[in-house]
């Protein structure tokens, strides 16, 4: 059952005025469809919100995260601009064929693609995959959370808060915004079916309807950013999405389906969706460690 049809069949739901109904299904967008990147309805209503989590508050990365990657490749030989099309098992190894015609073989592969390029078939496994993995992939849903980063020529005059909740109206656009505090930027969220749609206008339009979001909340003199960056992650070929979520049917034993060893040990799975801290760049990170020693033995 999704999430949605488990709160609709609630009395509690029923007993509600239409604009009552309309405040919790705007709480249960801005609280659970943007931390889970899909819409309420595709949700499983028993284990969307299945994961592990450290304790601690949330915390922003001066710099980047790409500080993560440079650091994590040093030493190492990284291939750019390296799309892989097939990747077979040998009778020693694996080999694996990008689509420049390129081949390389290895002892061992570990896949990190995201969900949603598995899900694409854009990739070829030979032979195919463990059925119960490849039902795993199947099963489990790729869910879009785009962001928005407006740069401003002075200080905006938003709240001096890490968080802001817009409620609108209407209530499921721009509802979550980011204030770094440093002095000239801030950053606006869309998930689900309403990042879909935001996704499909251009960036000129995207940075608009935001701007109007701040002015409805700040009053019309909310000055206009100087600049933007919108993501698109549904569109980007190279994920098809930002994130996996527990879709109906699914749940933590789906990811641990994802996971481990294929092919007699010659190919190991890793990346968010076959962690049980999905959705996250820490539960990708602690994936790939933990292929690495599935490879190992």
């Amino acid at each position: 059952m999704s999430l949605q049809a488990a709160v609709q069949a609630l009395p509690d739901w029923q007993a509600l005025t239409a604009a009552a109904q309309a405040d919790l299904r705007s709480a249960v967008h801005r609280m659970v469809e943007h931390e889970y990147a899909a819409d309420w309805g595709a949700l499983s209503a028993r284990h969307y919100d299945e994961s592990a989590v450290f304790r601690g508050g949330d915390a922003l990365v001066p710099g980047g995260y790409d500080q993560l990657a440079i650091h994590a490749a040093r030493g190492l030989s990284i291939q750019l601009k390296a799309r892989v099309r097939r990747i077979e098992a040998l009778a020693q190894g694996v080999l694996l064929m990008f689509d420049d015609g390129a081949e390389v073989t290895a002892d061992a592969v570990i896949c990190t693609l995201p969900l949603g390029v598995l899900q694409s078939g854009d990739v070829v496994f030979a032979p195919a995959l463990d059925a119960t993995r490849a039902e795993a992939i199947a099963g489990l849903g790729m869910g879009l959370l785009n962001k928005c980063w407006l740069r401003f020529d002075a200080p905006p005059p938003a709240p001096a808060a890490d968080w802001i909740l817009n409620l609108g109206p209407p209530a499921d656009l721009w509802p979550e915004w980011v204030n770094p505090q440093d002095g000239a930027t801030l950053l606006a969220f869309n998930a689900g079916p309403r990042a879909d749609d935001i996704e499909a206008l251009g960036d000129a339009d995207t940075i608009a309807l935001a701007t109007e979001a701040l002015r409805g909340m700040f009053g019309s003199q909310f000055p206009r950013p100087v600049a933007g960056k919108v993501t698109r992650w549904r569109g980007d070929p190279l994920a098809f999405g930002s994130y996996s979520y527990h879709a109906r049917g699914t749940g933590a034993e789906t990811r641990a389906a994802r996971a481990g060893l294929d092919w007699e040990g010659r190919i190991a799975f890793a990346g968010e969706a076959t962690s049980t801290h999905p959705s996250t760049a820490h539960g990708a990170w602690l994936s790939g460690l933990r292929a690495a020693d599935d490879l190992l033995g």
